[in-house]
C-alpha cells in the first residue's frame, strides 16, 4: 500500500512538472496562488488516479495513462488559463492515442472495435455543442473530444457514461466557482474538465 502511496505522488509530481513545463510554451505561467493552485489540483488528481489504477490495474495499465497524464494536462492548464487548446498539444495526443489503443488489447484485454460506439457518441456531442454553442465551445474542445472519447472507450460504455457525468459535474462546479471569483458571464474553460473526468474513469473502470 505504501509503494502505491509513494509510487502516485511522485509520479503525479513528474507529469504535472512535464505537463506545466509544455504548457509554459504555449501560454505565460500564472503569477501567485494561481500557479500554486495549478499545481496542487493537477499533481492530486493525477495522484489520485494513478493510485486507483496502480490498485485496481497495475503497473502496465497506469503507464499507458502517462501520455494522457502529460499532454493532456498541458493542454487543459493553457486551457484555464487563456481559454484555448493549443493545436500541436491535441495533435500529439492524438497521435499517442493510436499505439495505446494497440496495446489496450494485450494489457487490459480490450477490444480496440468497442472504442468505435463511444467515438461516435463523442463526435456527435461535440459537433452538436458546436453548433449550439459556438461561443463557449470551440474547436479546440471539438477535437479534444473525440480524442479523450478514444481513450474512454478502451475501458468500454459504463466509463464512458461515468466520464460524461463527471465532466458534467465538473463543468458546473467550474461555472460556479469562476462566476464568484471573476464575475457572472464569464468564459469557462472546458479542457481541464474533461481531461480530469477522463483520467478518473479510465482508472475507476
Amino acid at each position: 500500500m505504501i509503494a502505491v502511496v509513494v509510487s502516485s505522488v511522485v509520479g503525479a509530481g513528474l507529469c504535472s512538472a512535464g505537463g506545466l513545463k509544455l504548457a509554459n510554451r504555449f501560454a505565460k505561467t500564472p503569477e501567485g496562488w494561481r500557479w500554486v493552485a495549478e499545481l496542487s489540483v493537477m499533481t492530486a488528481i493525477l495522484a489520485i488516479t494513478f493510485g486507483i489504477c496502480l490498485s485496481r490495474h497495475g503497473i502496465a495499465a497506469t503507464l499507458l495513462l502517462l501520455p494522457l497524464a502529460v499532454l493532456g494536462s498541458a493542454a487543459a492548464a493553457v486551457d484555464a488559463r487563456q481559454l484555448r487548446l493549443p493545436d500541436p498539444l491535441v495533435t500529439s495526443l492524438a497521435l499517442t492515442t493510436i499505439p495505446v489503443l494497440v496495446l489496450a488489447r494485450p494489457i487490459l484485454g480490450s477490444d480496440p472495435a468497442a472504442v468505435n460506439p463511444v467515438l461516435l457518441w463523442g463526435l456527435a456531442l461535440s459537433g452538436t455543442l458546436l453548433v449550439l454553442i459556438p461561443a463557449g465551445w470551440g474547436w479546440g474542445d471539438a477535437k479534444l473530444v473525440p480524442i479523450l472519447s478514444c481513450w474512454i472507450g478502451i475501458a468500454g460504455i459504463p466509463a464512458a457514461l461515468a466520464a460524461a457525468t463527471y465532466s458534467a459535474m465538473s463543468i458546473a462546479m467550474l461555472a460556479v466557482w469562476r462566476s464568484h471569483w471573476d464575475g457572472a458571464g464569464t468564459a469557462i474553460p472546458y479542457g481541464p474538465a474533461i481531461v480530469a473526468s477522463t483520467l478518473i474513469a479510465w482508472a475507476t473502470a
